[in-house]
Formats: structure tokens, sequence, C-alpha cells
């Protein structure tokens, strides 16, 4: 997890590990209104995070990502402190899903009332749905 301490500014980060078989190819690349559907929650994070990461698998293919970083990782959208890091690591060790490891944690779940804010685009119809939202 590198060598920061507690007060080290948090990383913004972008999941773009979807192989995108419902929305018919890669996901991050997937154009909406002309740019790459990951280039749009890359664009917000910037304007509140100094440091932005796009987790993905190391075969994703991904447009050219001006000022991100690109991490081999798959988390769900989570704070993770580093006390966790053992219990995530056996788990997945042991062959464990993600999903899985993360439940085992117990973590506390959050409400939140902008369901937009969280908005998967998997399917030609969400993709719809992003455009509209946008008013492309």
């Amino acid at each position: 997890m590198g060598s920061e301490g507690p007060e080290a500014p948090p990383v913004g980060a972008v999941l773009a590990g979807g192989e995108g078989r419902r929305i018919g190819g890669d996901k991050a690349i997937v154009e909406l209104e002309g740019r790459p559907l990951v280039s749009y929650p890359l664009e917000a994070l910037h304007e509140v995070c100094d440091r932005v990461a796009v987790v993905a698998k190391r075969q994703t293919l991904l447009p050219p990502l001006e000022g991100a970083v690109e991490l081999w990782l798959e988390p769900l959208c989570a704070l993770y402190r580093r006390q966790a890091l053992p219990d995530l690591e056996r788990a997945l060790e042991a062959g464990a899903r993600m999903s899985d490891a993360v439940a085992a944690l117990r973590p506390d779940e959050l409400a939140v009332a902008d369901d937009v804010a969280f908005l998967n685009v998997d399917r030609p119809e969400d993709l719809l749905r992003a455009a509209t939202l946008f008013g492309c």
C-alpha cells in the first residue's frame, strides 16, 4: 500500500473493469457524445481530487488517460482502512470473489439519495439513459 501516512490525500478511483458484454464492446472506450465513458467520472474526480486512478484488469482496453494512473485492482466503491488489507488478501489468496471478501468484512453501508451518482452503464439502454441525463 506504500509508505504514505494517514494524512495522505485521498486518491479518486474510477472502476473500469467491465468487459462490456451487455453494451457490445469494451466499456471504457464506448463513446457517449464523442467521449469515452471513462472520461466522465475521471473529469468529475479531477474536480475534487489531486490524484485520480483508473482501476482495471491489465487486459482492459482504455483510451489515452490524461492525468490518471492505471492500477490493477477490482475493489467495490468503498473506503478501505489499512487494517482491512490482511483480511482481504487472505480471502483473495483463498480464491474468494472480491464481493465475498468485502462482505466478510461486514462493512457499513451508506444510503445514497441520488441514484444517478453511481449510474452504471452496462447495456445499450443504459447508454441511452446516460445520454438523456446528460442532455446529449
